[in-house]
Protein backbone atom coordinates (compact mmCIF):
# COMPACT_ATOMS: atom_id res chain seq x y z
CA UNK A 1 0.00 0.00 0.00
CA UNK A 2 1.24 3.48 -0.85
CA UNK A 3 2.79 5.70 1.76
CA UNK A 4 0.75 8.88 1.08
CA UNK A 5 2.56 11.94 -0.14
CA UNK A 6 2.57 15.23 1.73
CA UNK A 7 0.89 18.29 0.32
CA UNK A 8 4.29 19.89 -0.27
CA UNK A 9 5.34 16.90 -2.37
CA UNK A 10 2.43 17.41 -4.73
CA UNK A 11 3.29 18.92 -8.08
CA UNK A 12 0.68 19.64 -10.72
CA UNK A 13 1.03 17.51 -13.82
CA UNK A 14 1.84 20.60 -15.87
CA UNK A 15 4.91 21.25 -13.71
CA UNK A 16 6.30 17.71 -13.75
CA UNK A 17 9.21 16.81 -16.01
CA UNK A 18 7.82 14.76 -18.89
CA UNK A 19 8.94 11.14 -18.74
CA UNK A 20 8.37 8.50 -21.38
CA UNK A 21 6.36 5.92 -19.43
CA UNK A 22 7.24 2.26 -19.70
CA UNK A 23 4.61 0.24 -21.60
CA UNK A 24 3.47 -1.74 -18.55
CA UNK A 25 3.16 1.51 -16.57
CA UNK A 26 0.79 2.94 -19.15
CA UNK A 27 -1.26 -0.26 -19.08
CA UNK A 28 -1.37 -0.12 -15.28
CA UNK A 29 -2.47 3.51 -15.32
CA UNK A 30 -5.21 2.71 -17.82
CA UNK A 31 -6.36 -0.10 -15.51
CA UNK A 32 -6.34 2.36 -12.60
CA UNK A 33 -8.48 4.85 -14.49
CA UNK A 34 -10.96 2.07 -15.28
CA UNK A 35 -11.15 1.05 -11.62
CA UNK A 36 -11.61 4.67 -10.55
CA UNK A 37 -14.72 4.91 -12.73
CA UNK A 38 -16.43 2.06 -10.88
CA UNK A 39 -19.65 3.47 -9.41
CA UNK A 40 -19.72 0.87 -6.64
CA UNK A 41 -17.33 3.01 -4.62
CA UNK A 42 -18.18 6.56 -3.62
CA UNK A 43 -17.41 9.51 -5.85
CA UNK A 44 -15.13 11.04 -3.24
CA UNK A 45 -13.13 7.82 -2.82
CA UNK A 46 -12.80 7.48 -6.61
CA UNK A 47 -11.41 11.02 -6.80
CA UNK A 48 -8.86 10.37 -4.03
CA UNK A 49 -7.61 7.16 -5.69
CA UNK A 50 -7.50 8.78 -9.13
CA UNK A 51 -5.23 11.51 -7.75
CA UNK A 52 -3.03 8.97 -5.96
CA UNK A 53 -2.63 6.78 -9.06
CA UNK A 54 -1.68 9.77 -11.23
CA UNK A 55 0.99 10.71 -8.70
CA UNK A 56 2.41 7.17 -8.60
CA UNK A 57 2.50 7.00 -12.39
CA UNK A 58 4.30 10.34 -12.63
CA UNK A 59 6.87 9.14 -10.08
CA UNK A 60 7.27 5.85 -12.00
CA UNK A 61 6.32 3.93 -8.84
CA UNK A 62 5.24 0.86 -10.78
CA UNK A 63 5.34 -1.64 -7.92
CA UNK A 64 3.19 0.53 -5.68
CA UNK A 65 0.85 1.21 -8.59
CA UNK A 66 0.25 -2.51 -9.06
CA UNK A 67 -0.10 -3.09 -5.30
CA UNK A 68 -2.81 -0.47 -5.17
CA UNK A 69 -4.59 -1.92 -8.21
CA UNK A 70 -4.83 -5.20 -6.28
CA UNK A 71 -6.00 -3.40 -3.15
CA UNK A 72 -8.64 -1.35 -4.99
CA UNK A 73 -9.96 -4.50 -6.65
CA UNK A 74 -10.55 -5.82 -3.13
CA UNK A 75 -12.30 -2.59 -2.09
CA UNK A 76 -14.60 -2.84 -5.13
CA UNK A 77 -15.38 -6.51 -4.45
CA UNK A 78 -16.28 -5.71 -0.85
CA UNK A 79 -18.30 -2.65 -1.90
CA UNK A 80 -20.24 -4.81 -4.34
CA UNK A 81 -21.09 -7.22 -1.52
CA UNK A 82 -22.49 -4.68 0.94
CA UNK A 83 -24.15 -2.63 -1.82
CA UNK A 84 -26.04 -5.73 -2.95
CA UNK A 85 -26.95 -6.50 0.66
CA UNK A 86 -28.17 -2.94 1.18
CA UNK A 87 -30.33 -2.99 -1.94
CA UNK A 88 -31.76 -6.38 -0.99
CA UNK A 89 -32.64 -5.21 2.52
CA UNK A 90 -34.28 -2.01 1.26
CA UNK A 91 -36.30 -4.03 -1.28
CA UNK A 92 -37.33 -6.55 1.41
CA UNK A 93 -38.36 -3.78 3.81
CA UNK A 94 -40.43 -2.05 1.12
CA UNK A 95 -42.08 -5.26 -0.10
CA UNK A 96 -43.08 -6.25 3.44
CA UNK A 97 -44.23 -2.72 4.34
CA UNK A 98 -41.64 -2.32 7.08
CA UNK A 99 -40.79 1.15 5.72
CA UNK A 100 -42.51 3.49 3.27
CA UNK A 101 -41.25 4.71 -0.11
CA UNK A 102 -40.19 8.10 1.27
CA UNK A 103 -38.06 6.44 3.93
CA UNK A 104 -36.50 4.08 1.37
CA UNK A 105 -35.58 7.05 -0.83
CA UNK A 106 -33.93 8.81 2.11
CA UNK A 107 -31.87 5.74 2.97
CA UNK A 108 -30.86 5.32 -0.68
CA UNK A 109 -29.73 8.94 -0.76
CA UNK A 110 -27.74 8.52 2.43
CA UNK A 111 -26.06 5.30 1.30
CA UNK A 112 -25.09 6.79 -2.08
CA UNK A 113 -23.93 10.15 -0.69
CA UNK A 114 -21.00 11.02 -3.03
CA UNK A 115 -19.13 12.89 -0.29
CA UNK A 116 -18.72 9.78 1.89
CA UNK A 117 -15.42 7.97 2.09
CA UNK A 118 -15.93 4.32 1.22
CA UNK A 119 -14.64 3.16 4.61
CA UNK A 120 -17.29 5.33 6.30
CA UNK A 121 -20.07 3.93 4.12
CA UNK A 122 -18.92 0.40 4.91
CA UNK A 123 -18.88 1.11 8.66
CA UNK A 124 -22.31 2.75 8.48
CA UNK A 125 -23.82 -0.25 6.69
CA UNK A 126 -22.45 -2.93 9.02
CA UNK A 127 -22.63 -1.08 12.33
CA UNK A 128 -25.76 1.07 11.95
CA UNK A 129 -27.99 0.14 9.02
CA UNK A 130 -28.09 -3.58 9.78
CA UNK A 131 -29.43 -2.81 13.26
CA UNK A 132 -32.01 -0.39 11.88
CA UNK A 133 -33.22 -3.06 9.47
CA UNK A 134 -33.87 -5.45 12.37
CA UNK A 135 -35.73 -2.70 14.26
CA UNK A 136 -38.03 -2.10 11.25
CA UNK A 137 -38.66 -5.81 10.90
CA UNK A 138 -39.36 -6.41 14.60
CA UNK A 139 -41.72 -3.42 14.85
CA UNK A 140 -43.71 -4.55 11.80
CA UNK A 141 -43.98 -8.14 12.99
CA UNK A 142 -45.10 -7.11 16.49
CA UNK A 143 -47.73 -4.79 15.00
CA UNK A 144 -49.07 -7.56 12.75
CA UNK A 145 -49.44 -9.88 15.73
CA UNK A 146 -51.27 -7.22 17.73
CA UNK A 147 -53.69 -6.49 14.88
CA UNK A 148 -54.70 -10.16 14.87
CA UNK A 149 -56.03 -9.71 18.40
CA UNK A 150 -59.76 -8.85 18.05
CA UNK A 151 -59.62 -6.72 21.21
CA UNK A 152 -57.40 -4.25 19.36
CA UNK A 153 -60.52 -2.98 17.58
CA UNK A 154 -62.08 -2.16 20.96
CA UNK A 155 -59.31 0.24 21.99
CA UNK A 156 -60.30 3.90 22.01
CA UNK A 157 -58.25 7.08 21.93
CA UNK A 158 -59.00 7.41 25.65
CA UNK A 159 -57.00 4.20 26.12
CA UNK A 160 -54.23 4.92 23.61
CA UNK A 161 -54.28 8.49 22.20
CA UNK A 162 -52.54 7.44 18.98
CA UNK A 163 -54.47 4.25 18.37
CA UNK A 164 -55.58 5.42 14.91
CA UNK A 165 -51.95 6.04 13.99
CA UNK A 166 -51.23 2.48 15.07
CA UNK A 167 -54.05 1.05 12.94
CA UNK A 168 -53.23 3.10 9.83
CA UNK A 169 -50.17 1.59 8.13
CA UNK A 170 -49.11 4.76 6.30
CA UNK A 171 -49.34 6.85 9.49
CA UNK A 172 -47.50 4.16 11.45
CA UNK A 173 -44.64 3.95 8.94
CA UNK A 174 -44.26 7.74 8.99
CA UNK A 175 -43.11 7.47 12.62
CA UNK A 176 -39.46 7.14 13.64
CA UNK A 177 -38.72 3.53 14.58
CA UNK A 178 -38.33 4.50 18.27
CA UNK A 179 -41.81 6.06 18.20
CA UNK A 180 -43.15 2.89 16.59
CA UNK A 181 -41.62 0.76 19.36
CA UNK A 182 -43.07 3.07 22.04
CA UNK A 183 -46.55 3.01 20.47
CA UNK A 184 -46.47 -0.77 20.13
CA UNK A 185 -45.54 -1.07 23.82
CA UNK A 186 -48.43 1.21 24.79
CA UNK A 187 -50.95 -0.78 22.74
CA UNK A 188 -49.69 -4.09 24.13
CA UNK A 189 -49.97 -2.76 27.67
CA UNK A 190 -53.54 -1.57 27.02
CA UNK A 191 -54.49 -5.00 25.67
CA UNK A 192 -52.87 -6.71 28.63
CA UNK A 193 -54.86 -4.49 31.00
CA UNK A 194 -58.08 -5.46 29.22
CA UNK A 195 -57.16 -9.11 29.52
CA UNK A 196 -56.63 -8.64 33.27
CA UNK A 197 -59.77 -6.47 33.68
CA UNK A 198 -57.57 -3.62 34.93
CA UNK A 199 -58.49 -1.00 32.30
CA UNK A 200 -59.36 1.67 34.87
CA UNK A 201 -55.99 1.26 36.58
CA UNK A 202 -54.27 1.30 33.17
CA UNK A 203 -55.86 4.66 32.36
CA UNK A 204 -54.80 5.98 35.76
CA UNK A 205 -51.18 4.92 35.11
CA UNK A 206 -51.24 6.31 31.56
CA UNK A 207 -52.51 9.72 32.71
CA UNK A 208 -49.76 9.88 35.35
CA UNK A 209 -46.97 8.94 32.94
CA UNK A 210 -48.21 11.25 30.19
CA UNK A 211 -48.28 14.08 32.69
CA UNK A 212 -44.64 13.45 33.52
CA UNK A 213 -43.80 13.43 29.80
CA UNK A 214 -45.62 16.62 28.76
CA UNK A 215 -45.39 20.35 29.31
CA UNK A 216 -42.40 22.68 29.78
CA UNK A 217 -41.34 20.95 33.01
CA UNK A 218 -41.50 17.39 31.67
CA UNK A 219 -38.97 14.97 33.13
CA UNK A 220 -39.85 11.78 31.22
CA UNK A 221 -39.33 11.34 27.49
CA UNK A 222 -42.64 10.70 25.63
CA UNK A 223 -41.19 7.56 24.02
CA UNK A 224 -40.82 6.01 27.49
CA UNK A 225 -44.51 6.23 28.41
CA UNK A 226 -45.38 3.04 26.53
CA UNK A 227 -42.30 1.24 27.81
CA UNK A 228 -43.23 1.96 31.44
CA UNK A 229 -46.85 0.95 30.86
CA UNK A 230 -45.59 -2.29 29.35
CA UNK A 231 -43.42 -2.88 32.40
CA UNK A 232 -46.24 -2.11 34.87
CA UNK A 233 -48.61 -4.56 33.20
CA UNK A 234 -46.11 -7.37 32.66
CA UNK A 235 -46.54 -10.63 34.55
CA UNK A 236 -49.50 -11.98 36.52
CA UNK A 237 -49.55 -9.52 39.42
CA UNK A 238 -52.76 -8.34 41.02
CA UNK A 239 -53.95 -4.76 40.63
CA UNK A 240 -52.98 -4.10 44.25
CA UNK A 241 -49.43 -5.26 43.59
CA UNK A 242 -49.18 -3.12 40.46
CA UNK A 243 -50.55 -0.12 42.34
CA UNK A 244 -47.96 -0.68 45.04
CA UNK A 245 -45.24 -0.53 42.36
CA UNK A 246 -46.72 2.67 40.90
CA UNK A 247 -47.01 4.43 44.25
CA UNK A 248 -43.78 3.05 45.62
CA UNK A 249 -40.83 2.38 43.31
CA UNK A 250 -42.09 4.28 40.29
CA UNK A 251 -43.04 7.30 42.38
CA UNK A 252 -39.52 7.31 43.88
CA UNK A 253 -38.03 7.00 40.40
CA UNK A 254 -40.10 9.96 39.22
CA UNK A 255 -38.82 12.17 42.04
CA UNK A 256 -35.27 11.33 40.99
CA UNK A 257 -36.07 12.05 37.32
CA UNK A 258 -37.62 15.38 38.31
CA UNK A 259 -34.55 16.23 40.40
CA UNK A 260 -32.27 15.46 37.46
CA UNK A 261 -34.39 17.64 35.16
CA UNK A 262 -34.09 20.56 37.62
CA UNK A 263 -30.32 20.09 37.77
CA UNK A 264 -30.19 19.92 33.98
CA UNK A 265 -31.98 23.30 33.79
CA UNK A 266 -29.61 24.84 36.34
CA UNK A 267 -26.55 23.64 34.44
CA UNK A 268 -28.02 24.90 31.15
CA UNK A 269 -28.43 28.37 32.67
CA UNK A 270 -24.79 28.37 33.79
CA UNK A 271 -23.67 27.21 30.33
CA UNK A 272 -25.65 30.03 28.71
CA UNK A 273 -24.05 32.55 31.04
CA UNK A 274 -20.45 31.27 31.13
CA UNK A 275 -20.22 29.15 27.99
CA UNK A 276 -19.46 25.45 27.65
CA UNK A 277 -16.27 24.06 29.20
CA UNK A 278 -13.66 23.41 26.51
CA UNK A 279 -14.48 20.27 24.51
CA UNK A 280 -17.68 19.49 26.41
CA UNK A 281 -20.90 18.69 24.54
CA UNK A 282 -24.24 19.46 26.19
CA UNK A 283 -27.27 17.41 25.09
CA UNK A 284 -30.62 18.92 24.19
CA UNK A 285 -33.48 18.35 26.63
CA UNK A 286 -34.95 15.59 24.44
CA UNK A 287 -31.57 13.84 24.18
CA UNK A 288 -31.10 14.12 27.94
CA UNK A 289 -34.55 12.68 28.73
CA UNK A 290 -34.04 9.86 26.23
CA UNK A 291 -30.91 8.70 28.08
CA UNK A 292 -30.97 5.95 30.69
CA UNK A 293 -31.12 7.34 34.22
CA UNK A 294 -27.48 6.31 34.85
CA UNK A 295 -26.39 8.37 31.85
CA UNK A 296 -28.37 11.37 33.10
CA UNK A 297 -26.91 11.11 36.60
CA UNK A 298 -23.32 10.79 35.41
CA UNK A 299 -23.77 13.65 32.91
CA UNK A 300 -25.02 15.95 35.69
CA UNK A 301 -22.15 14.94 37.98
CA UNK A 302 -19.52 15.42 35.26
CA UNK A 303 -21.00 18.77 34.16
CA UNK A 304 -20.80 20.02 37.76
CA UNK A 305 -17.18 18.89 37.98
CA UNK A 306 -16.34 20.70 34.73
CA UNK A 307 -17.90 23.94 35.99
CA UNK A 308 -16.01 23.84 39.26
CA UNK A 309 -12.80 25.86 39.50
CA UNK A 310 -9.62 23.71 39.58
CA UNK A 311 -8.31 23.05 43.06
CA UNK A 312 -5.14 25.05 43.66
CA UNK A 313 -3.62 22.33 45.83
CA UNK A 314 -4.24 19.69 43.17
CA UNK A 315 -1.02 18.09 41.87
CA UNK A 316 -0.13 19.28 38.38
CA UNK A 317 0.18 15.71 37.12
CA UNK A 318 -3.37 14.94 38.26
CA UNK A 319 -4.76 18.12 36.68
CA UNK A 320 -3.20 17.23 33.33
CA UNK A 321 -4.40 13.62 33.54
CA UNK A 322 -7.95 14.87 34.10
CA UNK A 323 -7.65 17.13 31.08
CA UNK A 324 -6.53 14.20 28.92
CA UNK A 325 -9.25 11.88 30.26
CA UNK A 326 -11.94 14.47 29.68
CA UNK A 327 -10.82 15.01 26.11
CA UNK A 328 -11.10 11.27 25.50
CA UNK A 329 -14.59 11.24 27.04
CA UNK A 330 -15.64 14.23 24.92
CA UNK A 331 -14.31 12.67 21.72
CA UNK A 332 -15.81 9.26 22.66
CA UNK A 333 -12.42 7.55 22.77
CA UNK A 334 -13.61 5.14 25.44
CA UNK A 335 -10.55 2.88 25.23
CA UNK A 336 -8.20 5.83 25.72
CA UNK A 337 -10.24 7.19 28.64
CA UNK A 338 -10.28 3.77 30.30
CA UNK A 339 -6.49 3.39 30.05
CA UNK A 340 -5.85 6.87 31.46
CA UNK A 341 -8.35 6.34 34.28
CA UNK A 342 -6.61 3.13 35.32
CA UNK A 343 -3.31 4.96 35.44
CA UNK A 344 -4.78 7.89 37.38
CA UNK A 345 -6.63 5.75 39.93
CA UNK A 346 -3.43 3.89 40.82
CA UNK A 347 -1.81 7.17 41.84
CA UNK A 348 -4.88 9.07 43.07
CA UNK A 349 -7.38 6.42 44.27
CA UNK A 350 -9.57 8.78 46.34
CA UNK A 351 -10.02 11.62 43.87
CA UNK A 352 -13.73 12.44 43.42
CA UNK A 353 -13.34 13.79 39.88
CA UNK A 354 -11.82 10.52 38.73
CA UNK A 355 -14.67 8.56 40.31
CA UNK A 356 -17.16 10.81 38.51
CA UNK A 357 -15.40 10.29 35.18
CA UNK A 358 -15.28 6.54 35.74
CA UNK A 359 -19.05 6.44 36.31
CA UNK A 360 -19.59 8.62 33.23
CA UNK A 361 -17.48 6.22 31.14
CA UNK A 362 -19.38 3.16 32.36
CA UNK A 363 -22.78 4.77 31.72
CA UNK A 364 -22.10 6.31 28.31
CA UNK A 365 -19.84 3.75 26.73
CA UNK A 366 -21.84 1.97 24.06
CA UNK A 367 -22.94 -1.57 24.83
CA UNK A 368 -21.37 -2.63 21.53
CA UNK A 369 -18.22 -0.56 22.07
CA UNK A 370 -16.11 -3.50 20.94
CA UNK A 371 -17.54 -2.92 17.45
CA UNK A 372 -16.41 0.69 17.31
CA UNK A 373 -12.85 -0.17 16.49
CA UNK A 374 -10.67 -3.05 15.35
CA UNK A 375 -12.03 -6.53 15.98
CA UNK A 376 -8.66 -8.16 16.65
CA UNK A 377 -5.18 -7.49 17.95
CA UNK A 378 -3.37 -8.34 14.70
CA UNK A 379 -0.76 -5.64 13.90
CA UNK A 380 -0.55 -6.59 10.21
CA UNK A 381 -4.30 -6.22 9.81
CA UNK A 382 -4.24 -2.98 11.80
CA UNK A 383 -1.57 -1.54 9.51
CA UNK A 384 -3.51 -2.49 6.38
CA UNK A 385 -6.65 -0.83 7.72
CA UNK A 386 -4.73 2.32 8.60
CA UNK A 387 -3.06 2.55 5.20
CA UNK A 388 -6.39 2.02 3.46
CA UNK A 389 -8.02 4.79 5.47
CA UNK A 390 -5.16 7.26 5.07
CA UNK A 391 -5.23 6.67 1.31
CA UNK A 392 -8.84 7.91 1.30
CA UNK A 393 -8.15 11.10 3.27
CA UNK A 394 -8.28 14.32 1.27
CA UNK A 395 -5.00 15.26 -0.44
CA UNK A 396 -4.78 18.51 1.50
CA UNK A 397 -4.18 16.70 4.83
CA UNK A 398 -3.23 13.17 3.75
CA UNK A 399 0.48 13.78 4.17
CA UNK A 400 -0.06 15.52 7.52
CA UNK A 401 -1.88 12.47 8.87
CA UNK A 402 0.70 10.04 7.49
CA UNK A 403 3.57 11.97 9.12
CA UNK A 404 1.77 12.22 12.47
CA UNK A 405 1.03 8.49 12.47
CA UNK A 406 4.66 7.71 11.65
CA UNK A 407 5.77 9.69 14.71
CA UNK A 408 3.58 7.66 17.05
CA UNK A 409 0.60 8.03 19.35
CA UNK A 410 1.75 11.17 21.21
CA UNK A 411 2.08 13.29 18.08
CA UNK A 412 -0.96 11.74 16.41
CA UNK A 413 -3.05 12.38 19.51
CA UNK A 414 -1.96 16.02 19.42
CA UNK A 415 -3.11 16.33 15.81
CA UNK A 416 -6.48 14.72 16.57
CA UNK A 417 -7.05 17.22 19.39
CA UNK A 418 -6.36 20.23 17.14
CA UNK A 419 -8.67 18.81 14.46
CA UNK A 420 -11.38 17.93 17.02
CA UNK A 421 -11.40 21.50 18.34
CA UNK A 422 -12.64 22.88 15.01
CA UNK A 423 -15.59 20.46 15.07
CA UNK A 424 -16.38 21.40 18.67
CA UNK A 425 -16.44 25.11 17.84
CA UNK A 426 -18.79 24.51 14.91
CA UNK A 427 -21.18 22.31 16.88
CA UNK A 428 -21.33 24.64 19.87
CA UNK A 429 -21.59 27.78 17.74
CA UNK A 430 -18.49 29.44 19.21
CA UNK A 431 -16.22 31.66 17.09
CA UNK A 432 -16.64 29.64 13.90
CA UNK A 433 -18.99 28.83 11.08
CA UNK A 434 -18.39 28.06 7.40
CA UNK A 435 -19.02 31.64 6.22
CA UNK A 436 -16.76 33.15 8.86
CA UNK A 437 -13.95 30.72 8.06
CA UNK A 438 -14.06 31.65 4.37
CA UNK A 439 -13.74 35.34 5.25
CA UNK A 440 -11.04 34.97 7.90
CA UNK A 441 -8.69 32.70 5.96
CA UNK A 442 -8.43 35.37 3.22
CA UNK A 443 -8.23 38.31 5.61
CA UNK A 444 -5.32 40.69 4.98
CA UNK A 445 -5.82 42.00 8.51
CA UNK A 446 -5.24 38.58 10.09
CA UNK A 447 -2.34 37.90 7.74
CA UNK A 448 -0.67 41.11 8.91
CA UNK A 449 -1.45 40.29 12.54
CA UNK A 450 0.23 36.91 12.04
CA UNK A 451 3.37 38.68 10.79
CA UNK A 452 3.30 40.91 13.88
CA UNK A 453 2.97 37.88 16.15
CA UNK A 454 6.02 36.36 14.46
CA UNK A 455 8.17 39.44 15.04
CA UNK A 456 6.80 40.94 18.27
CA UNK A 457 5.44 37.89 20.03
CA UNK A 458 2.00 36.49 20.72
CA UNK A 459 -0.73 37.89 22.95
CA UNK A 460 -3.17 36.64 25.58
CA UNK A 461 -6.13 37.52 23.35
CA UNK A 462 -7.95 35.29 20.87
CA UNK A 463 -5.63 34.93 17.88
CA UNK A 464 -6.33 34.03 14.28
CA UNK A 465 -3.05 33.09 12.66
CA UNK A 466 -2.63 32.26 8.98
CA UNK A 467 0.01 29.68 8.02
CA UNK A 468 0.74 30.42 4.37
CA UNK A 469 3.68 31.65 2.34
CA UNK A 470 5.98 33.79 4.48
CA UNK A 471 3.96 33.01 7.65
CA UNK A 472 3.93 29.21 7.27
CA UNK A 473 6.45 28.95 10.10
CA UNK A 474 6.54 27.83 13.73
CA UNK A 475 6.84 31.42 14.94
CA UNK A 476 3.37 32.12 13.56
CA UNK A 477 1.86 29.62 16.02
CA UNK A 478 1.16 30.63 19.60
CA UNK A 479 2.62 27.74 21.58
CA UNK A 480 1.69 29.16 24.99
CA UNK A 481 -2.05 29.78 24.75
CA UNK A 482 -4.16 31.15 27.56
CA UNK A 483 -7.01 31.86 25.14
CA UNK A 484 -8.42 30.47 21.92
CA UNK A 485 -6.24 30.28 18.81
CA UNK A 486 -7.52 29.56 15.31
CA UNK A 487 -4.90 28.35 12.83
CA UNK A 488 -5.65 28.63 9.12
CA UNK A 489 -3.19 26.22 7.51
CA UNK A 490 -2.45 26.28 3.79
CA UNK A 491 -0.07 23.94 1.96
CA UNK A 492 3.39 24.27 3.46
CA UNK A 493 2.23 24.83 7.03
CA UNK A 494 2.12 21.14 7.99
CA UNK A 495 5.71 20.92 9.20
CA UNK A 496 5.27 23.95 11.47
CA UNK A 497 2.13 22.45 13.01
CA UNK A 498 3.76 19.05 13.56
CA UNK A 499 6.83 20.68 15.08
CA UNK A 500 4.69 22.57 17.60
CA UNK A 501 2.71 19.42 18.43
CA UNK A 502 5.95 17.52 18.91
CA UNK A 503 7.27 20.15 21.31
CA UNK A 504 4.07 20.50 23.29
CA UNK A 505 3.51 16.81 23.91
CA UNK A 506 6.81 16.74 25.79
CA UNK A 507 6.33 20.16 27.44
CA UNK A 508 3.79 19.64 30.20
CA UNK A 509 3.16 23.26 31.20
CA UNK A 510 -0.15 25.09 31.39
CA UNK A 511 0.59 27.23 28.34
CA UNK A 512 1.88 24.31 26.30
CA UNK A 513 -1.24 22.28 27.03
CA UNK A 514 -3.26 25.39 26.25
CA UNK A 515 -1.83 25.20 22.73
CA UNK A 516 -3.34 21.74 22.29
CA UNK A 517 -6.69 22.29 23.94
CA UNK A 518 -7.30 25.92 22.89
CA UNK A 519 -6.10 25.72 19.27
CA UNK A 520 -8.39 24.83 16.36
CA UNK A 521 -6.61 23.72 13.20
CA UNK A 522 -8.39 24.64 9.96
CA UNK A 523 -6.77 23.26 6.79
CA UNK A 524 -7.99 25.84 4.28
CA UNK A 525 -8.34 23.36 1.40
CA UNK A 526 -10.41 20.94 3.49
CA UNK A 527 -14.14 21.61 3.69
CA UNK A 528 -15.79 21.46 7.10
CA UNK A 529 -17.89 18.49 5.97
CA UNK A 530 -14.81 16.44 5.07
CA UNK A 531 -13.05 17.61 8.24
CA UNK A 532 -16.00 16.42 10.34
CA UNK A 533 -16.02 13.01 8.63
CA UNK A 534 -12.34 12.51 9.40
CA UNK A 535 -12.79 13.46 13.07
CA UNK A 536 -15.97 11.44 13.65
CA UNK A 537 -15.21 8.33 11.62
CA UNK A 538 -11.47 7.97 11.01
CA UNK A 539 -9.92 9.25 14.24
CA UNK A 540 -11.37 6.44 16.42
CA UNK A 541 -10.23 3.64 14.10
CA UNK A 542 -6.81 5.14 13.36
CA UNK A 543 -6.20 5.75 17.07
CA UNK A 544 -7.14 2.21 18.11
CA UNK A 545 -5.15 0.61 15.29
CA UNK A 546 -2.12 2.71 16.20
CA UNK A 547 -2.39 1.40 19.76
CA UNK A 548 -2.37 -2.15 18.38
CA UNK A 549 0.81 -1.47 16.41
CA UNK A 550 2.55 0.05 19.43
CA UNK A 551 1.51 -2.79 21.73
CA UNK A 552 3.36 -5.09 19.32
CA UNK A 553 6.39 -2.79 19.10
CA UNK A 554 5.61 -1.76 15.52
CA UNK A 555 5.17 1.61 13.82
CA UNK A 556 3.04 3.03 11.03
CA UNK A 557 4.83 3.14 7.69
Amino acid sequence: MIKPRTATEHIDNQERPRLDPEPHMSADLERCHTLCQNSLISERTRAEYHSMFADLHARRAGVMLRENIAYLNGVITEARSYTEQFQAKIAEALTNHWINAESAARWQQRFHDPSLLECIRKHWFYEHFSGLFENWKNAAQRREQILKNPQTNELKSADVPRIETFRNLSLFLALHWRERAALIAEVEAALRAKELYQQHFFNECAVTLRGWASGPNRFLHPSKVGLWLERIFAGTFSEAERRSFLQGKLSAYSKNWERLRCQFDTIEMVFRKKGLPQGFFAPSLDEFLEWHVNQRETYIAEAKMRLRSPQEEEPTELRYLKQDIRHDLDSRDWEGAEALLKKARLEFPEDLDLKSMERFLQAHRRSNANKDGPQNDNPEQALKEMQAQVAQIDDSVQGLYAKALEEGSDVFRGLTILMFNRVWLHRTGRFLNTTLEAEEQNSEEYKEQTREHMHRGHTDDIERNILSGDTAKEAAINDNCSNAQILYMEGGGEDAVLSRIREQRSNQSDGARGFLFQTSLIPTDLSYGKHEQIVDHLHPSLTQNLRILERHGKTYE
